[in-house]
């Protein structure tokens, strides 16, 4: 018979990188180009998943259902390695990392190291808090990520901007008169 208590079992925040709510989610699977917590939000770098420094964001990390080492002593130190296939959330509420006291409906941005924290003024604004919380823990966070009205870089769309895709057009068309020159 079961013990009636779930915080004998697990704590009352969900782990990071735990998928929170029960909505429609969209996930893409993206090839881990290094390490990767579960959680943190990352972005493409020449076609791979790393942890993002800044917002924009392409979406976060989503925990794995297994332990990736000889006993559960591992699980504090276990994340995604590099050229291991990952999830990443990119519409939906999980359970992320916090490095501030956060507030339901805060809007919410991204630490250096792929953590969350409320924003401030003049950050990127990458999804909102569903969950209070308490820096150091866990908090929900509700994001739908598009990549609609970013700009990358003029010289083009490689890793030195986390390979964003640009609004601005980089050259001139090519254009022929009448007669069919150009």
């Amino acid at each position: 018979m079961p013990i009636p208590v779930g915080t004998y079992y697990q704590k009352k925040e969900l782990g990071n990188g735990t998928v929170a709510t029960i909505e429609n989610n969209v996930v893409d699977t993206v090839t881990a180009g290094e390490e990767i917590n579960f959680g943190v939000a990352v972005n493409i770098k020449d076609g791979k998943a790393v942890t993002a420094t800044s917002a924009p964001i392409m979406g976060i990390a989503i925990k794995r259902n297994r332990i990736d080492g000889d006993d559960y002593n591992a699980l504090p130190d276990d994340k995604f390695k590099a050229g291991e296939l990952i999830g990443v959330l990119r519409k939906g509420g999980i359970s992320v990392p916090i490095t501030t006291d956060v507030s339901r409906y805060d809007f919410a941005t991204v630490n250096s190291d792929g953590t969350f924290k409320t924003a401030g003024a003049g950050d990127g604004v990458v999804g909102r808090f569903k969950t209070d919380g308490y820096a150091g823990k866990t908090a929900i966070v509700q994001v739908e990520l598009t990549d609609m009205g970013i700009t990358a870089p003029a010289s083009d769309n490689s890793s030195s901007n986390n390979n964003q895709p640009t609004t601005k057009q980089d050259t001139q068309p090519t254009t022929t008169d009448k007669g069919g020159k150009q």
